[in-house]
């Protein structure tokens, strides 16, 4: 079972409090055994870079840089690029369940392989690669990487660095520009005989350290739950929370720890095991301090809301509401009991200040509220990952824009899917949330209006099921599916003219073909992008001229068998987009046409437009037939199975026998082998008997 029920699958935890170091301490904190260090590294947000996960540290998931995507030009949104994960070499999924990060013109991903890329934006090509580890199925589903990147400048060397969890219990600081491993500190080990610890949270980088939540990987068996810190230089570990006593397990920290406006580490916790009643620090969010992990403030759900499976899944926001007249620095999260519960990011103890029903409490599966909000400095923006009822019907998911002083709805969007993943928010107030599950069979990427949930598009993804966070960087919608479809860009293009045909039209799964497309206006080595899954390009386009292109597809086996749109990209700021909708099918392909006769079959040498059946099977409204040059035939469509030709024959052309063919517009080609004869013109023929009459009176009349 993959990440797509990662709280699903993590059943109840255990519950109590434990911390690094001696014995088990108050409810206050741990022991300190933190160092303050020496020196601090900064995320890399360059330009409208998307450096991290959730964005920043304060996880707003909102790039107010990336302004290119409107919400008045949604209807040129395009497909620039498709990176296609490089075929597994253990055998396992490319899944892109992680989120992407962008800094410096690099897209940095993990799969669910177990190998973390770093590839060009510019180019899609793989830039290196590092094997990170996967957990082989023992107790629970085997999976590869799931936690998504930081890239953040090394607080001693000035060097970018990547900072990853990996499956095989590490955190792991990589060389942004090598992927060599800076330093990989233990979070929890995985055991050889159980499927324990595993590596769902993402780490924070922040005050000069990295933190990350410990979790279990399906609850098969529990671990201690909690959080550890690491020295962003060196790697050495600073520090350690452990939320339950060593006697008891449970309270898995799931998702990325969140940094407040005063530097506290806010945290959510999973449940405990079954029958535990959640014990302290099961179900609970808590404030850490940065230099010792020692709890400063905590809030658990109390009894009458909890749920089963109960859990704070996804990540806190920080964000600012005027409470009684007051700037105050807010935090936010989800439950899966279906309420978002705001904090004092100060003061959890006195509990929440609001809270909302977002969906109905965990009702099993993969359906539940983990995602994190939005801050984009006005609204708070939550996605639905359970069923929920707005205006008196009930949807299969939602967004929803809060008031964040009162947590009263601004607007509620139902949706036919779950958005489990968080959304995302771009600076022109364009919403993207992607869903999980889809009662209409297939999921996608809505795009809305952030001011008014209008739904203002949506880009399909068969055959995928949405979990990492689709990003907004630079100029462009960066979104990971499934192994059918790889990385996408989007961005607003120019449109160019239409593609009018495509040969051929259709083409079977497991195969590489060659398309000719027809149109204008092709020039340098445009991308070639089919929509919907399994269809990638293989090896460059080759522009034949400014009106045909030629591109190479490999189609997967078990790409979906649908029409699906082409779109051609010339290079250009803004790029330059060529399309066709529904022009390829990829399916079964139809059995070639057959010629059984042409009649007449002989021609003469110099003959014109002579009228000529030719009787067979398959054929389409598109064949044409074609034989030797000096052979002219004008093609009619009559049935599937006789075409009408005009034969005109060059007078220069030899006689003999000549081959006849038919191509559908499928490029399925019939052949019939010496099926034309062209015979030799007559000559004129010589009279001797009628010359010699007409010749003789003259000379009769010459004799003297």
């Amino acid at each position: 079972m993959g990440p797509t029920r990662k709280h699903a699958i993590l059943a109840t935890a255990c519950a109590a409090i434990a911390f690094i170091g001696t014995a088990w301490a108050a409810a206050t904190g741990p022991t300190s055994i933190r160092q303050t260090p020496a020196a601090r590294g900064t995320l890399l947000i360059s330009s409208s870079d998307w450096p991290a996960y959730l964005h920043d540290t304060g996880h707003s998931s909102f790039n107010p840089s990336a302004t290119s995507i409107k919400t008045g030009n949604i209807a040129n949104v395009q497909p620039v690029w498709r990176w296609r994960v490089p075929t597994p070499p253990n055998g396992t999924s490319s899944t892109l369940w992680a989120s992407p990060v962008v800094s410096n013109g690099v897209v940095y991903i993990g799969v669910e392989d177990g190998y973390f890329y770093a590839v060009s934006e510019a180019t899609q090509q793989v830039l290196w690669s590092d094997f990170l580890g996967y957990s082989t199925k023992l107790t629970c589903p085997a999976i590869g990487i799931t936690s998504t990147a930081d890239v953040a400048t090394d607080p001693v060397t000035g060097k970018p660095t990547v900072y990853v969890n990996g499956p095989d219990g590490n955190a792991y600081a990589l060389d942004a520009a090598t992927g060599a491993v800076v330093w990989k500190s233990v979070v929890g080990t995985p055991s050889t005989t159980v499927n324990d610890y595993y590596a769902w949270s993402t780490p924070l980088v922040s005050n000069g350290a990295v933190y990350v939540g410990i979790s279990s990987n399906c609850d098969n068996p529990l671990v201690l739950g909690g959080v550890v810190a690491f020295n962003q230089a060196t790697g050495a570990q600073i520090g350690k929370w452990l939320d339950q006593p060593a006697t008891k397990k449970g309270g898995s920290v799931w998702d990325s720890p969140s940094v407040t406006a005063s530097g506290r580490i806010i945290v959510g916790t999973g449940n405990g095991y079954g029958g535990s009643g959640q014990p302290l620090f099961d179900d609970t969010i808590a404030a850490l301090d940065p230099n010792n992990l020692g709890v400063l403030d905590f809030w658990q759900i109390p009894p009458q809301q909890q749920t089963v499976d109960g859990d704070w899944g996804g990540s806190g926001t920080m964000f600012t509401a005027s409470i009684n007249g007051v700037t105050t620095p807010m935090v936010g999260m989800c439950n899966k009991n279906g309420v978002y519960y705001a904090f004092n990011q100060d003061n959890l103890k006195a509990g929440p200040i609001w809270q909302t029903q977002i969906s109905v409490p965990y009702p099993g599966g993969s359906e539940e509220c983990i995602a994190a909000a939005i801050w984009d400095g006005t609204r708070l923006i939550e996605g639905g990952g359970a069923p929920t009822t707005i205006g008196g019907t009930t949807y299969m998911g939602s967004v929803q824009a809060l008031n964040p002083a009162t947590g009263v709805p601004i607007w509620q969007t139902g949706l036919p899917g779950t958005v489990v993943g968080s959304p995302t928010e771009d600076g022109s107030g364009v919403v993207a949330a992607a869903t999980l599950q889809s009662s209409t069979g297939t999921n996608g990427v809505y795009l809305l209006n952030a001011a008014t949930g209008k739904i203002l598009d949506f880009i399909p993804t068969p055959m995928s099921n949405l979990f990492g966070q689709p990003i907004f960087s630079g100029k462009d919608l960066l979104v990971g599916t499934g192994a059918a479809e790889g990385l996408t860009a989007y961005e607003i293009t120019t449109q160019g003219p239409a593609i009018t045909q495509v040969v051929p039209n259709v083409i079977g799964d497991s195969t590489t073909d060659t398309l000719t497309l027809t149109g204008s206006g092709f020039s340098g080595t445009p991308n070639v992008i089919v929509s919907g899954d399994g269809v990638f390009q293989s090896g460059p386009a080759t522009v034949v001229s400014s009106t045909q292109l030629k591109i190479k597809l490999n189609v997967k086996a078990n790409a979906t068998q649908t029409p699906r749109n082409i779109t051609v990209v010339e290079p250009g700021s803004p790029a330059t987009t060529f399309t066709c909708s529904a022009c390829l099918t990829i399916g079964p392909k139809p059995s070639p046409p057959t010629i059984t006769s042409i009649t007449p079959s002989s021609f003469v040498q110099g003959a014109t437009h002579v009228p000529a059946t030719v009787v067979g099977t398959n054929f389409d409204a598109g064949a044409v037939a074609t034989s030797h040059a000096g052979v002219s035939l004008l093609t009619t469509f009559v049935n599937s199975t006789e075409l009408g030709l005009s034969v005109s024959i060059k007078s220069t052309l030899p006689p003999g026998a000549y081959n006849l063919f038919v191509t559908d517009s499928d490029g399925l080609i019939a052949k019939c082998l010496g099926c034309i004869t062209v015979t030799a013109h007559a000559a004129p023929r010589f009279n001797a008997a009628r010359l010699k009459m007409r010749l003789a009176p003259l000379v009769y009349r010459m004799r003297p």
